[in-house]
């Protein structure tokens, strides 16, 4: 089920006051655990409290362009994409901006990559995110089974219907970690979204997936540290018997299941060609 919440339902979560970042924060850090995704959808209401704090965007790009490119103790920083404004914990407060589509082919296709336009992703986080400025992003979701599926490149992947919505102001979706699948859509004009993170510490560290909805199956790694391990793994496959010890130690140690599986297969290789 994709958890989608529109504006106008959303309006009435409004409580009479405006909240801090710090206020939303220290709730959450204190008062909620990052995997009950129930209740960081309960507390939705304080996230459109901060959103609709007055000049809040203003003054988070003022901000960005006297601080973006300091170390900043609240962690407050700038990305090429994001403006990272606080965390606490196991909590991240993060402004996202979409761009609309460029006139300029090179820039276009840019654009696509860097944000990851037309590119199906999962997370290995959970998203709550409510529409700050302009008519929003379009999104295409569906759902797949973390459990059922092992993660190597061309696995075939079910997935439920795909479902499309579009984040205008003060509506607010919510993305389910390792289990909500998403292809972001180019905006029609720039548009703001308001993101709270919630990293829950085990699957944190579990991959996560690029997807190619033309044939249902896993087309890559996003940049991460199992999408690195796993591209070095993959680089490795054709001089592994040059690397039997190393990958053998993989094997035997790696925390994640996936990395595991996929030297255990590098080491039975140079055994057969052996």
């Amino acid at each position: 089920m994709v958890h989608f919440f529109d504006a106008q339902r959303n309006d009435a979560l409004y409580a009479g006051s405006h909240l801090s970042a710090a206020d939303l924060l220290d709730f959450f850090d204190g008062e909620v655990d990052p995997g009950d995704e129930e209740k960081i959808i309960e507390n939705r209401g304080l996230l459109y409290r901060y959103a609709n704090s007055p000049g809040l965007l203003s003054g988070l790009i003022e901000r960005s362009l006297i601080e973006g490119h300091k170390d900043n103790l609240d962690g407050f920083a700038l990305t090429n994409q994001s403006i990272v404004v606080q965390s606490k914990g196991a909590f991240v407060l993060r402004m996202n901006f979409w761009s609309a589509p460029s006139s300029h082919i090179a820039h276009h296709e840019r654009e696509k990559a860097l944000l990851s336009y037309e590119t199906p992703h999962d997370h290995n986080f959970s998203l709550l995110t409510i529409g700050c400025h302009g008519p929003g992003y379009k999104t295409r979701i569906c759902q797949y089974s973390r459990e059922k599926t092992i993660g190597y490149l061309g696995e075939k992947v079910s997935f439920s219907q795909r479902e499309d919505y579009q984040l205008g102001k003060n509506d607010i979706l919510f993305y389910e970690s390792c289990k909500d699948v998403h292809e972001q859509l180019i905006p029609e004009e720039l548009s703001v979204s308001l993101n709270l993170i919630a990293q829950e510490p085990q699957r944190y560290r579990s991959p996560q997936f690029f997807f190619d909805f033309r044939d249902d199956t896993i087309s890559g790694y996003p940049e991460s540290r199992i999408g690195k391990y796993m591209h070095l793994l993959n680089f490795l496959a054709p001089v592994a018997d040059t690397y039997r010890y190393e990958l053998s130690e993989v094997a035997q140690k790696c925390e994640e299941e996936l990395l595991r599986d996929k030297a255990s297969s590098l080491v039975e290789s140079t055994q057969v060609r052996s």
